[in-house]
């Protein structure tokens, strides 16, 4: 391959959602699934964010929250966003029943 050509193999994937939930949906990746908060911040242009995963990994989540209005919910319940684990993080259950 050319060294001109731009390779997403080696690319950062960041997925960023909104929420109406941010404290809940920063709870269950935090301590829920172990992720560390890499970013926080409050009323940057009207949104409150998070950004959570792992320092050094390819990837990020990002979640805000725009002052005086409603993100919703997903369009579908096939929105899904899926981490094959080997264990369960702090030996518990990921999601109350």
């Amino acid at each position: 391959m050319e060294e001109s050509v731009v390779s997403l193999a080696k690319a950062h994937l960041r997925v960023a959602r909104p929420t109406d939930n941010l404290t809940e949906v920063m709870s269950f990746y935090r301590d829920g699934l172990g992720f560390e908060v890499l970013y926080e911040f409050n009323d940057h242009g009207g949104f409150d964010g998070i950004m959570l995963g792992h320092k050094g990994a390819g990837y990020h989540l990002e979640f805000t929250h725009k002052h005086g209005h409603t993100a919703g919910r997903a369009p579908t319940a096939d929105n899904l966003l899926v981490f094959y684990l080997t264990k369960r993080p702090n030996g518990g259950k990921l999601c109350s029943d």
